[in-house]
């Protein structure tokens, strides 16, 4: 990037923020390798692209600029909605204008001025008539405009989760998202990597579970409970099983390696039994009183049930499987030793991984917010 766009963008964020609009610099679309030069946290999200009026009037190549963003679109309704929105923001003097805006694409939209601080006001302008008024939708916060200026490397992954802070959550999930979301922050600052890998499965797990509650899902405590134990004891019988085939001269070794491995089972079979009971019963468990982390597949299970009417949320449950599935094992190689027994330190491009895979996760849990909020909104009218 040469000092002119740098400066450029600059200004575009600092005259979008005079109108109440944050924008994100450097946004990267999860799932994509599309890297554009801002991002509009709402619902519906938008992207925007500075262009230099100059330069395509010296090259002649205005209509490239055009096939470039459609393809480009295609992408952006694909992974960030289909209400999405790109900017294509044409600064400085130029010979041509759009011969009219209803020859572009829906959602495209083509800012063309003279000078920056208009180019704004076109953007701001669209972008507040298409802007989706959701219930109790809170202001922009501290953190949310800290992590949109952020400038490390690293940490500049954080800045697109900041999509997630003004449609997912009442105040008081929207808390703990902060909350998770700034400790994050400030272990990567120290470069505490592995921390930051294990902060980040924990940040996941609560996110979720404040989602569920802010959105008004059951949580079935017996089943998240039960998923736990049976990690634990299905982990203590594969190691009586490895033990047991690594016994070869000693037959009475053989012999109580047998016999650890038969109660291993019997203890597997009774802890089903007792979580089938548990399920029967529906067991309340306060959150306060939990001592089992919370299993962020089970959650999403649970929201994707109690909305399967909506489509939105239906697909976007589907689409955080994957990724989620890579997240988690990236944080439980970070949590256990090495097959040799001996630990290693998370290394930072490795964290970058697991951070874009978080926000991949969040991207899609963000769009079932924003349906859910709008389902209720039209079912039950706007909420105190």
């Amino acid at each position: 990037m040469n000092s002119w766009d740098s400066e450029l963008e600059r200004q575009l964020a600092r005259h979008l923020s005079a109108r109440g609009i944050i924008a994100v610099r450097e946004f990267k679309v999860p799932g994509s390798r599309y890297i554009f030069d801002f991002f509009l946290p709402a619902p519906p999200f938008g992207v925007i692209e500075i262009k230099s009026a100059l330069a395509y009037h010296q090259s002649g190549v205005v209509s490239s600029m055009i096939g470039q963003a459609l393809a480009q679109f295609e992408v952006i309704r694909a992974n960030l909605g289909s209400d999405a929105r790109l900017y294509l923001a044409v600064v400085g003097k130029a010979e041509f204008r759009p011969s009219s805006p209803d020859s572009l694409p829906r959602g495209i939209v083509l800012c063309t001025a003279d000078n920056i601080e208009a180019v704004a006001d076109l953007i701001a302008a669209d972008f507040r008539v298409h802007a989706i008024r959701l219930p109790g939708k809170p202001a922009s916060s501290l953190l949310t405009e800290t992590l949109a200026t952020d400038s490390d490397d690293l940490t500049a992954t954080l800045r697109q989760l900041t999509l997630n802070l003004d449609c997912l959550f009442l105040d008081e999930g929207r808390s703990v998202l902060e909350s998770e979301i700034g400790s994050l922050q400030d272990e990567i600052g120290h470069q505490h990597f592995t921390s930051a890998a294990l902060r980040i499965g924990r940040s996941l797990e609560f996110i979720i579970y404040s989602a569920c509650k802010s959105w008004a899902v059951p949580v079935s405590e017996p089943v998240l409970i039960g998923l736990d134990k049976l990690n634990v004891r299905f982990r203590d019988l594969k190691d009586a099983l490895l033990n047991y085939s690594a016994i070869e001269a000693d037959a009475d070794k053989k012999k109580e390696a047998k016999r650890k491995f038969v109660d291993k089972t019997s203890a597997l079979q009774s802890t089903l039994n007792q979580i089938m009971s548990d399920i029967d019963e529906q067991v309340a468990v306060q959150p306060e009183e939990r001592k089992s982390p919370i299993n962020p597949g089970a959650l999403l299970t649970d929201i994707r049930n109690r909305y399967a009417r909506l489509n939105e949320v239906r697909d976007a449950i589907d689409a955080q499987r994957k990724p989620l599935r890579g997240l988690l094992d990236l944080r439980n190689d970070a949590a256990h030793a090495s097959v040799e027994g001996s630990s290693r330190e998370v290394t930072r491009i490795e964290l970058q991984t697991m951070v874009g895979l978080l926000n991949e996760i969040l991207l899609h849990l963000s769009k079932c917010g924003t349906a859910i909020e709008l389902f209720r909104k039209n079912q039950e009218g706007p909420r105190a």
